[in-house]
């Protein structure tokens, strides 16, 4: 399976296995007001402001964990450093958790799993955006 890294203080490796799916179930859980055994990882709805603790729950299984305040902190050095950006970040956590969860993203095509199925892939929106109406490519 491919590697998914995250550049930081140092090369950080994410995965998102079942302890990371229990942080993102409850943190989508209280952010749409819903119970976290009712978490639907198909209706996943990210956000570029989702995307910090996205990066927090790939980084659970580390010994020690850092905190969300310090991930954080260390993506926003990143950025404006330049080794990264936001939708850089947005695309790596994206395509990390369909894999970990056994699907394909591709992002110039949208998403799919093997076998003709098709995964939801996430919005082709403008990130963060809210308003009503037609999608806009990124």
């Amino acid at each position: 399976m491919k590697e998914y890294a995250v550049e930081l203080e140092r090369r950080h490796v994410l995965a998102y296995d079942f302890g990371a799916w229990d942080l993102i179930a409850e943190h989508f859980a209280k952010k749409s007001g819903t119970k976290p055994e009712d978490f639907d990882p198909l209706e996943l709805n990210i956000t570029t402001l989702d995307v910090p603790y996205l990066v927090f729950a790939g980084l659970s299984w580390e010994d020690p964990q850092p905190a969300i305040e310090e991930v954080k902190r260390q993506l926003n050095v990143g950025i404006r450093e330049g080794k990264y950006s936001i939708m850089d970040l947005s695309l790596l956590v994206t395509e990390a958790i369909f894999a970990h969860a056994g699907m394909k993203y591709d992002a110039a095509a949208g998403a799919g799993a093997g076998e003709g199925k098709k995964a939801p892939g996430p919005r082709r929106m403008v990130p963060g955006s809210k308003r009503p109406g037609k999608q806009q490519p990124i």
